[in-house]
């Protein structure tokens, strides 16, 4: 619902029912898309990806430059 009005580029995180770890769910020009975050292993990564972070807040700041999420 916080999505569904946004422009391309709105995002939120939240808690993952699924894993241990986080969702980041983001408003593209195609719709609503969501990415798991891994929270294991004392780092966040976004799964599929490579690119580890100490933060939760550092990944987030990563991918709002660098818009190359993982399908």
């Amino acid at each position: 619902a916080l999505l569904n009005e946004g422009e391309p580029g709105y995002f939120l995180v939240r808690v993952s029912e699924r894993i241990f770890g986080y969702v980041l769910s983001y408003r593209s020009s195609e719709g609503i898309k969501h990415l798991l975050i891994d929270a294991s292993e004392n780092c966040y990564m976004l799964l599929g990806d490579q690119i580890r972070f100490s933060s939760l807040s550092e990944l987030v700041e990563y991918h709002k430059v660098n818009v190359s999420y993982v399908s």
